[in-house]
């Protein structure tokens, strides 16, 4: 089977078009055991051209990956044969999944991408949420809103996406503390 796994699969030494590729196939195609080939390898050339802010993507997609529906799916075939990352097993990947987000946190902290910094400390409170741990899941979302505040001081006119149902990004971070039981 892992033979074929990459069938199909566009060949690119674009970095960015790996990612792309690999968010498609554990996003929309049910395809991790590809997707997490197409990210290692944007890691390997990200880190070859000393790319620190596509590295920072990269591990933000690693992050992604370990916590997606897709690797869940997959749950027999990650249990009896692991992941390309040989540091993680099935039942860490949520902790591998923290630490790519951390790792990608870092580097955007490092060159002042607030706006990236607050998108990561948002998906770091998910992963918390989803291991039940609430104290640091709301510490990590009010750091998201701080990063944010912080994007926002440096550029008044800057934009962050977020759900259209919200009509600041605050408002939708109260919305999440809510939900997730935080204070």
């Amino acid at each position: 089977m892992v033979g074929c796994v990459a069938a199909m699969v566009p060949s690119s030494n674009n970095p960015y078009a790996k990612l792309n590729e690999a968010q498609y196939l554990y996003e929309k195609s049910n395809r991790p055991l590809p997707a997490e080939k197409l990210i290692q390898q944007a890691i390997e050339i990200l880190q070859n051209d000393n790319n620190q802010i596509g590295l920072a993507e990269a591990y933000r997609q690693y992050g992604f990956f370990f916590r997606s529906l897709s690797v869940m799916s997959y749950q027999d075939y990650y249990m009896k044969n692991g992941f390309l990352d040989k540091s993680a097993s099935y039942q860490t990947r949520m902790e591998k999944s923290l630490e790519y987000f951390e790792m990608a946190k870092k580097i955007d902290t490092e060159n002042k991408k607030f706006d990236s910094v607050a998108n990561i400390y948002y998906n770091i409170g998910v992963d918390y949420a989803l291991m039940k741990n609430m104290e640091l899941a709301c510490r990590s979302l009010d750091q998201s809103l701080e990063s944010y505040n912080e994007f926002i001081r440096q550029n008044p006119k800057g934009k962050v996406e977020f759900p259209p149902s919200f009509s600041n990004y605050e408002e939708m971070i109260i919305s999440y503390k809510k939900q997730s039981g935080c204070k």
